[in-house]
Protein backbone atom coordinates (compact mmCIF):
# COMPACT_ATOMS: atom_id res chain seq x y z
CA UNK A 1 0.00 0.00 0.00
CA UNK A 2 2.88 2.28 0.35
CA UNK A 3 4.20 1.49 -2.43
CA UNK A 4 0.39 2.81 -4.25
CA UNK A 5 0.90 5.46 -2.42
CA UNK A 6 4.26 6.79 -3.56
CA UNK A 7 3.05 6.30 -7.18
CA UNK A 8 -0.33 8.43 -6.70
CA UNK A 9 1.55 11.31 -4.42
CA UNK A 10 4.20 11.49 -7.36
CA UNK A 11 1.80 12.85 -10.11
CA UNK A 12 -0.43 14.50 -8.39
CA UNK A 13 2.60 15.96 -6.11
CA UNK A 14 3.61 17.24 -9.84
CA UNK A 15 0.27 18.86 -10.87
CA UNK A 16 -0.41 20.51 -7.85
CA UNK A 17 2.90 22.49 -8.20
CA UNK A 18 2.49 23.61 -11.59
CA UNK A 19 -0.73 25.14 -10.48
CA UNK A 20 1.24 26.46 -7.49
CA UNK A 21 3.29 28.15 -10.06
CA UNK A 22 1.13 30.49 -11.25
CA UNK A 23 0.44 32.63 -8.06
CA UNK A 24 3.60 32.27 -7.21
CA UNK A 25 5.36 33.71 -10.59
CA UNK A 26 3.92 37.10 -10.35
CA UNK A 27 6.82 39.43 -9.72
CA UNK A 28 5.95 43.53 -9.32
CA UNK A 29 8.96 44.63 -11.42
CA UNK A 30 8.98 48.37 -9.82
CA UNK A 31 9.07 46.74 -6.43
CA UNK A 32 12.23 44.70 -7.11
CA UNK A 33 11.60 41.86 -4.85
CA UNK A 34 10.51 38.56 -5.77
CA UNK A 35 9.77 36.41 -2.68
CA UNK A 36 8.15 34.06 -5.22
CA UNK A 37 11.31 31.50 -5.35
CA UNK A 38 12.37 31.85 -1.72
CA UNK A 39 8.32 30.51 -0.89
CA UNK A 40 8.13 27.79 -3.93
CA UNK A 41 11.01 26.47 -2.67
CA UNK A 42 9.78 26.24 1.13
CA UNK A 43 6.29 25.39 0.13
CA UNK A 44 8.24 22.39 -2.08
CA UNK A 45 10.57 20.93 0.51
CA UNK A 46 7.48 21.04 2.90
CA UNK A 47 4.84 19.70 0.52
CA UNK A 48 7.52 16.75 -0.55
CA UNK A 49 8.41 15.76 3.03
CA UNK A 50 4.39 15.90 4.05
CA UNK A 51 4.18 13.00 0.73
CA UNK A 52 7.15 11.52 2.07
CA UNK A 53 5.98 10.96 5.72
CA UNK A 54 2.32 9.84 4.50
CA UNK A 55 4.17 7.07 2.60
CA UNK A 56 6.54 6.26 5.11
CA UNK A 57 2.69 6.03 7.70
CA UNK A 58 0.80 3.94 4.73
CA UNK A 59 3.55 1.39 4.43
CA UNK A 60 3.73 0.97 8.35
CA UNK A 61 -0.36 0.65 8.44
CA UNK A 62 -0.69 3.34 10.37
CA UNK A 63 -2.69 5.59 8.01
CA UNK A 64 -5.16 4.29 5.46
CA UNK A 65 -4.18 4.73 2.01
CA UNK A 66 -7.20 7.29 1.33
CA UNK A 67 -6.34 9.17 4.66
CA UNK A 68 -2.46 9.05 3.75
CA UNK A 69 -3.03 10.45 0.62
CA UNK A 70 -5.28 13.36 2.07
CA UNK A 71 -3.10 14.35 4.71
CA UNK A 72 0.05 15.92 2.13
CA UNK A 73 -2.57 16.72 -0.36
CA UNK A 74 -5.13 18.45 1.25
CA UNK A 75 -3.56 20.96 2.91
CA UNK A 76 -1.80 21.77 -0.17
CA UNK A 77 -5.11 22.23 -2.29
CA UNK A 78 -6.15 24.78 0.69
CA UNK A 79 -3.11 26.92 0.74
CA UNK A 80 -3.53 26.84 -3.20
CA UNK A 81 -6.87 28.10 -3.15
CA UNK A 82 -5.62 30.51 -0.45
CA UNK A 83 -2.91 32.26 -2.87
CA UNK A 84 -5.32 32.47 -5.54
CA UNK A 85 -7.51 34.15 -3.50
CA UNK A 86 -4.87 36.61 -2.74
CA UNK A 87 -3.94 37.22 -6.26
CA UNK A 88 -7.12 37.87 -7.26
CA UNK A 89 -7.72 40.22 -4.28
CA UNK A 90 -10.13 38.38 -2.57
CA UNK A 91 -11.37 38.42 0.80
CA UNK A 92 -10.39 34.58 2.35
CA UNK A 93 -13.16 32.62 2.34
CA UNK A 94 -15.70 35.12 0.16
CA UNK A 95 -16.47 34.82 -3.06
CA UNK A 96 -17.06 38.60 -3.99
CA UNK A 97 -14.03 40.53 -5.56
CA UNK A 98 -12.81 43.23 -2.88
CA UNK A 99 -13.60 46.82 -3.90
CA UNK A 100 -10.92 49.05 -5.15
Amino acid sequence: MGELAGRINAPFGVLVMVIFAIPLSYVNTRAKRSYGLSLALLLYFIYHNLMSVSQAWVAQGKLGLVTGLMLAHLPAIVALLAFYAYRMRMKPFSFRAARK
